[in-house]
C-alpha cells in the first residue's frame, strides 16, 4: 500500500447503469430506457439530473473519483506490437467499424506486453458524468478501461487500488489525456527518449551557469565591500550613521532531503528490485521510503515521477543513479495529482555483463 495517501472511490460505468464504489460500499443507479441506450445517450439533461439527485438522496459526499469504463460499452481491438508500422492504417480500419459518429468518438492506443490495445468510447458517456460531479465538488483523476485491470470485467475495492497504485500505466490508459499514448515501442520511444535527453541537458547547463553567476556576484559583492571599508578606515572624517541593509534571501520552494517522501513501485516482479533500488537511495539523505508492488501488468520502462518540491540537482542524481541500473528511464513532472514526492515504477534491469 502507498503511504501518505488515501485511495481514490470508483464510480463503474456501464451499458445502463453506473455502480458507485464508496467508502467500501457499492451503490447501484439504473438508467430508463428513455434516457440511454445501448452506447448512446437519448437524453443528456435527464442523464446528468438523475446522476445529481442519486448522490443527493444517498448522502454520497464529494471526493476524489476514479471513472472506469466496462467493456460493454467499449470498442476494443487488439493488434501485435510487430504491426507498429502498420499502426495508422489499423486504427482507421478499426474507426471505420464502430456504428457512432466519428465526432462521438473518442479513441486511446495503450501498448501492453507484445501486444497494441486500440480503444474507442462514445466520449458523451463519461463527459456527461464527468461535467455532473465535477459540479458538485466531485475530483475526477481519471478514466481508463476495466479490462486493462480486469480479465472478467468485474470490478471490486482490491481492482480499484490496482488502478490507483499503478501511476505509470494509469497516465497512459487515461482518456482524460489529450493525446493516445504508446507506453513503449517504435518511433514514439525513440522520440520521447530524445526529448528526455535534451531536457536534462538543458536542466544541467542551467543548474551550472546559475552556479557561476551567483559565484560572480558573490565575489564582486566581497570586492566592493573591501573598498567601501579600506576607504572608511583611510577617511575617518566620512563616517555614516546608516547600517548597512541585511542581506535578503528568498526561501526555497524545495522540501530538504530528509523530509522528502519517497514510493517505490517493484513494476517487473523480479524479487527484491525495489528494496535494491531503496538501498541505493539511502545514501543520497533520503530516509521516508516505502517499497511496494505496483499492479497491473510487467512494465518495461522505469519511470520517475517528481513533485516540484525536489531540488533540481537531486532529480538529477536520482536520475543518473536509474540510469546505470535499468535500460530505459522515464522522468515525469506532476503538478497536482501526486501525493508523494518522488515515485518511481521500476522497469526492466541492465543486462549483467
Amino acid at each position: 500500500m502507498i503511504f501518505f495517501e488515501k485511495y481514490p472511490s470508483a464510480i463503474y460505468i456501464q451499458k445502463n447503469s453506473l455502480s458507485f464504489y464508496i467508502n467500501g460500499e457499492e451503490k447501484h443507479l439504473e438508467f430508463p430506457e428513455d434516457t440511454v441506450s445501448e452506447e448512446d445517450i437519448i437524453n443528456p439533461a435527464k442523464y446528468s439530473k438523475l446522476i445529481a439527485d442519486f448522490i443527493t438522496a444517498e448522502n454520497i459526499k464529494s471526493q476524489r473519483v476514479l471513472l472506469v469504463l466496462s467493456e460493454e460499452i467499449i470498442f476494443k481491438k487488439l493488434i501485435p506490437a510487430t504491426d507498429l508500422k502498420l499502426l495508422d492504417e489499423k486504427l482507421a480500419d478499426f474507426t471505420e467499424m464502430i456504428p457512432l459518429e466519428s465526432g462521438k468518438l473518442i479513441k486511446k492506443t495503450v501498448k501492453l506486453n507484445a501486444n497494441i490495445y486500440l480503444f474507442a468510447v462514445n466520449k458523451q458517456l463519461f463527459e456527461i458524468v464527468l461535467e455532473t460531479l465535477e459540479g458538485l465538488g466531485f475530483k475526477v483523476l481519471a478514466v481508463v478501461p476495466l479490462s486493462l485491470y480486469s480479465a472478467d470485467n468485474s470490478l471490486n475495492e482490491d481492482i480499484v487500488r490496482k488502478i490507483y497504485k499503478d501511476r505509470g500505466f494509469l497516465k497512459s490508459a487515461n482518456f482524460l489525456n489529450d493525446s493516445s499514448v504508446l507506453s513503449n515501442g517504435g518511433k514514439s520511444k525513440q522520440a520521447l527518449a530524445i526529448i528526455l535527453f535534451l531536457l536534462a541537458i538543458v536542466i544541467i547547463l542551467s543548474f551550472f551557469l546559475i552556479n557561476i553567476y551567483l559565484k560572480q556576484s558573490r565575489t564582486a559583492f566581497k570586492k566592493d565591500l573591501k573598498t567601501t571599508e579600506a576607504t572608511l578606515e583611510a577617511s575617518p572624517t566620512s563616517i555614516s550613521t546608516e547600517s548597512a541593509a541585511p542581506e535578503t534571501s528568498t526561501e526555497s520552494a524545495t522540501l530538504a532531503k530528509d523530509r522528502l517522501r519517497v514510493s517505490i513501485l517493484n513494476g517487473t516482479g523480479i524479487a527484491g528490485q525495489a528494496v535494491k533500488i531503496k538501498n541505493l537511495l539511502i545514501p543520497l539523505g533520503l530516509s521516508k521510503i516505502e517499497v511496494d508492488n505496483a499492479g497491473g501488468a510487467s512494465t518495461t520502462d522505469t519511470i520517475v515521477i517528481f513533485s516540484p518540491v525536489v531540488a533540481p540537482d537531486l532529480q538529477n542524481e536520482i536520475a543518473a543513479l536509474l540510469q546505470e541500473e535499468f535500460d530505459n528511464v522515464s522522468i515525469q513532472n506532476d503538478l497536482d495529482s501526486l501525493d508523494v514526492d518522488i515515485l518511481i515504477t521500476t522497469g526492466k534491469p541492465k543486462a549483467t555483463p
